[in-house]
């Protein structure tokens, strides 16, 4: 991590005071606190005030790095702002209010790659990755005509960072500065090319140099973090000469002692091996020398050949046992080698999980919310296909990254349970079993298939009405004010919940199955997914006879096993591997990828209609109804127990209300 602090002019306002304080850990208590920032101004000061900014900043820094046994960055960092407004408060009630209104004051922590701030004030917090700058601190922006109170710093931002991420702190006169003279984009160039924090600093330093005409007139501080790769390397440029000398002396130390503890581990480990060697060896000694005592005390008789082929002699079987300890040990050696392999393996795929959390977090900070679902997503993939029986994977810890992964989904996908959805009628006490439904007016027709009725439902009179047509329905759609059902190759048109008419159909193709039916204008259109056409039909009410004709362009993707289709000026297609393809005037427009959370395969339906904002998707796996932006964004998702057999679905043509026939009973959503 790199620092680089620049003040600008403190004196050539009076009564305005500049500081920033850089605190690093002290020893290996407070490196799991991290690093501590604070950069603030305070104009209108009284000379009372000149110390103000140093003596907050060091309550703040000694509460920070209070060590207990259960210190965390965060609590850490609240216990901090807390001591900070008790400060604040005893110097109001000493009568010093010659601060309020005119504290400009950024706090921050920084512990790897995880950050919280908080900021009172006009002061800038922006975030740089790349050549995109965030302005993450506007959500704590206050109004100018607030006043602070007792408990000033309350509100605080948490995040997380990437390697090579900037964080930039400026003062509102320096910010508007940087912003009118474009000096941001020269800055981040400075970093494209991984210098040195030294040769960086001057780099800077040239950028400045350039508009001092203008920085020379105000007054403001900028105060820079750069989170290389290495993280190991704070560079404050405050105090480039105090600093220099510092490392100096303290560079070649830290070598020499790497070194040599490098080498005192080889000889340690040579020590080791030769008196593991030796033990060996006098071991393997002994039996032969014992041998050699007692053969000149006693006797050993001698031995026919035969003997030794059933009773090998000592030294053979010791060395037998020597080899067997051998293997053994090399056994354990391979056992607790794999097992270590195991264990980084999954280390190394926790962290490439992690990494991905990161990464989505800061899609949501750049407002990228497409990407941000894809890597939650990809994440939670990884972690699910994770052998939870497995000894060496963390149980506690795993569930509790799915858990947070989980409800990053939710949130980011609009999910809402609906525990106990309306229902406007209940099929039960009807001798009636449908399958589909259309909507004209405040009119619900439903059909069964294999019925020749229409049952009609006025929703708001709640009246009810069967019309038999004699013919088995199997399609249906609204068109102006007429309700259209095909039969094959007929059209029965509705009028007034009131048959009008019957039209034969002329398809251009021949063996021509239609699984759906939509309408836009005055036009009428059938979707054959097996041979992947569209047949158009332009409806004249007074003619009997209507002659169909291909919309698609011969050249363009044909929707080839579809699942259904929806109009709404252009023509969307839903594909068997739940895609959306778009048409307009016969051509593929566009192909989207749906990946809305939770997943699924088992999407049947799409509608949407002429000045609709939305596509509606049903998902019957899943007893869940979701809306769509047009782009594939995730509006909402309503889902709930009761929609157990979602069969159809239709909306209101105000987008109001969604009617939905699961099994027998037919619910209202209203949003």
């Amino acid at each position: 991590m790199q620092v680089f602090e620049f003040h600008f002019n403190p004196k050539t306002k009076e009564g305005t005071i500049l500081d920033s304080f850089v605190y690093e850990p002290e020893n290996v208590y407070e490196k799991n606190l991290g690093n501590l920032f604070i950069a603030g101004q305070l104009i209108n000061a009284l000379p009372q005030n000149h110390q103000f900014l140093n003596n907050l900043a060091s309550v703040i820094k000694k509460t920070y790095y209070l060590i207990s046994a259960n210190s965390s960055p965060e609590k850490s960092f609240k216990n901090g702002l807390e001591e900070a407004n008790d400060f604040l408060e005893k110097e109001e009630k000493k009568g010093n209010i010659g601060w309020l209104g005119n504290l400009n004051l950024v706090i921050m922590n920084l512990k790897d790659f995880n950050f919280n701030f908080t900021k009172v004030g006009d002061v800038k917090i922006l975030l740089a990755r790349g050549n995109n700058i965030v302005d993450i601190g506007k959500e704590l922006d206050s109004k100018e005509s607030e006043t602070l109170s007792l408990k000033t710093f309350s509100n605080i931002v948490t995040g997380k960072l990437s390697p090579e991420d900037k964080i930039i702190i400026l003062s509102k006169e320096i910010f508007s500065v940087f912003e009118k003279e474009n000096v941001f984009n020269d800055i981040l160039s400075v970093f494209e090319n991984n210098g040195k924090p030294k040769k960086t600093d001057l780099e800077l330093k040239k950028i400045l140099n350039k508009k001092k005409n203008i920085l020379t007139e105000i007054s403001g501080l900028f105060l820079l973090i750069f989170l290389d790769k290495f993280r190991g390397e704070t560079m404050e440029i405050k105090k480039p000469v105090t600093m220099e000398k510092e490392f100096s002396l303290l560079l070649p130390f830290f070598l020499i002692k790497k070194i040599i503890k490098k080498r005192l581990d080889k000889i340690s480990k040579v020590k080791s091996l030769f008196k593991r060697l030796s033990v060996i060896k006098n071991f393997l000694a002994f039996p032969k020398r014992k041998i050699k005592e007692t053969s000149k005390k006693i006797k050993i008789p001698v031995l026919q050949k035969d003997f030794l082929f059933n009773f090998p002699d000592f030294k053979k079987l010791l060395i037998i046992v020597v080899l067997l300890f051998i293997i053994l040990a090399i056994g354990n050696r391979i056992f607790k080698t794999q097992k270590q392999i195991e264990k980084e393996d999954f280390q190394n795929y926790f962290d490439e999980i992690q990494r991905l959390v990161v990464e989505a977090e800061n899609a949501v900070i750049y407002n990228d919310l497409a990407k941000s679902n894809l890597l939650y997503q990809e994440a939670l993939d990884k972690v699910l296909s994770l052998d939870r029986k497995n000894k060496n994977i963390p149980e506690e810890e795993v569930s509790k990254l799915q858990e947070q992964i989980e409800k990053e989904l939710f949130s980011l996908n609009n999910l809402e349970e609906i525990n106990e959805p309306e229902i406007i009628f209940n099929f039960t006490t009807e001798e009636f079993s449908p399958k589909k439904l259309a909507l004209s007016g405040s009119n619900l027709y439903f059909w069964d298939l294999v019925s020749p009725k229409i049952f009609i439902l006025e929703t708001i009179k709640n009246e009810r009405k069967m019309a038999e047509i004699n013919k088995n329905t199997e399609l249906g759609t609204k068109l102006g004010n007429y309700v259209l059902f095909s039969a094959k190759s007929e059209l029965i048109v509705f009028k007034d919940n009131i048959q009008d008419s019957i039209k034969n159909l002329e398809f251009p193709i021949s063996d021509f199955n239609p699984i759906e039916l939509s309408a836009l204008g005055s036009n009428f259109y059938f979707l054959d997914s097996q041979k992947g056409e569209i047949i158009k039909f332009g409806f004249e009410e007074g003619k009997e006879n209507l002659s169909g004709e291909i919309w698609l362009n011969k050249e363009t993707k044909k929707p080839l096993e579809a699942k259904s289709m929806a109009i709404d000026g252009s023509i969307w297609a839903l594909t068997k591997n739940n895609a959306l393809l778009k048409y307009y005037k016969g051509d593929l427009r566009e192909e989207i990828n749906l990946n809305f959370f939770p997943r699924t395969d088992s999407i049947s339906k799409i509608f949407t209609a002429p000045n609709f904002s939305y596509l509606y998707l049903l998902t019957p796996a899943e007893n869940r109804i979701v809306i769509l932006e047009k782009d594939g964004g995730v509006f909402k998702q309503y889902l709930s127990e009761k929609f157990d057999n979602l069969i159809d679905f239709i909306v209101s043509e105000n987008e109001k209300s969604i009617y939905l026939l699961s099994g027998s009973e037919v619910y209202q959503i209203t949003f």
